[in-house]
């Protein structure tokens, strides 16, 4: 990967050829973001993680009409990105997704606050509780890279509860939504974010070696990023 680092034209990110840049990236994205099929898996509900990404009501929705789960929980608060009060939460953006849909009204439980993974989690848990509701399996949907920090929340709370992963499927390409360099940086940030969730965890984190390597290399090419 480091023969990538030439001066020239291929000196940033943003230059590299679409091929390129998706094989650096591949193994920081697929850590970040791991997946698995429900199978024949019933769950007792879909936890839902609110984000601005409508891919993730969409997948939610298809879960349960396929009849992966019962019932549904959304947990998201308004986007800090959002500073219009008036504007209504992740949760019920996602509910009028999954409702459009198909997905009856009245098999969602929405849970209205919170505007980080752990927040959402533990008041989504929390929410269900006031339900009735203590799952033994849940299906994870979550925004594709803050899965595995996500799967390391529901560990660390509810280490009782069979989590199975399913965010929207695709590999990082499908979910550019800025520059690279500046979509380069959230990945490398999320992986930062997600050794400071494991540190001084029992269940220390592993990053394999091609991952390191990524991590390595797309930020020798962040630091050549004009200002």
């Amino acid at each position: 990967m480091l023969d990538y680092m030439t001066e020239g034209p291929l000196s940033t990110l943003d230059s590299l050829p679409p091929d390129t840049f998706n094989a650096l990236v591949a193994p920081l994205w697929n850590f970040l973001a791991p997946s698995q099929q429900p199978g024949e898996l019933t769950a007792d509900i879909l936890f839902v993680i609110g984000n601005i990404d409508l891919a993730i009501p969409r997948h939610a929705a298809k879960l349960f009409m396929e009849g992966y789960a019962p019932a549904v929980l959304i947990s998201g608060g308004q986007s800090p990105r959002d500073n219009d009060s008036t504007l209504q939460s992740e949760a019920r953006t996602f509910a009028d997704v999954m409702i459009h849909a198909g997905v009856p009204e009245d098999a969602i439980i929405l849970q209205e606050t919170g505007t980080n993974p752990e927040e959402k989690i533990t008041r989504g848990m929390a929410m269900l509780n006031d339900h009735g509701t203590v799952p033994r399996s849940l299906i994870l949907v979550a925004k594709s890279f803050l899965m595995r920090r996500a799967l390391t929340i529901f560990a660390q709370h509810y280490p009782d509860i069979t989590v199975v992963p399913s965010p929207p499927a695709g590999p990082a390409s499908q979910y550019i939504d800025r520059p690279r360099h500046e979509f380069t940086q959230r990945l490398l940030d999320e992986l930062e974010q997600l050794r400071q969730a494991t540190a001084g965890s029992q269940q220390p984190l592993i990053i394999p070696e091609d991952v390191l390597t990524s991590e390595l290399t797309l930020s020798q090419f962040l630091a050549k990023q004009p200002l």
